[in-house]
C-alpha cells in the first residue's frame, strides 16, 4: 500500500488505485506521497469521491 498524505490526512491506498490516480496528482511512485499543503480542491474531491467510493482508505 502506498500512504497519501493531503492537508494533515493520511490516505492508505493500493498501488493500483495508486497508479490510476498518478497522473492526476503528477507525482513520482513512491510509498509516501505528500500533497502540497495547496493541494487543488478539485484533487482533493475527487481523492475524497473514490473514499467514499471504497476505492481508497482512510488510515
Amino acid at each position: 500500500d502506498i500512504k497519501l498524505i493531503a492537508n494533515e490526512h493520511e490516505y492508505l491506498i493500493s498501488k493500483e488505485d495508486y497508479n490510476s490516480l498518478e497522473m492526476l496528482l503528477d507525482t513520482p511512485s513512491c510509498d509516501v506521497v505528500k500533497m502540497p499543503k495547496d493541494i487543488s480542491e478539485s484533487i482533493l474531491k475527487v481523492i475524497v469521491s473514490l473514499i467514499n467510493q471504497g476505492a481508497l482508505f482512510f488510515q
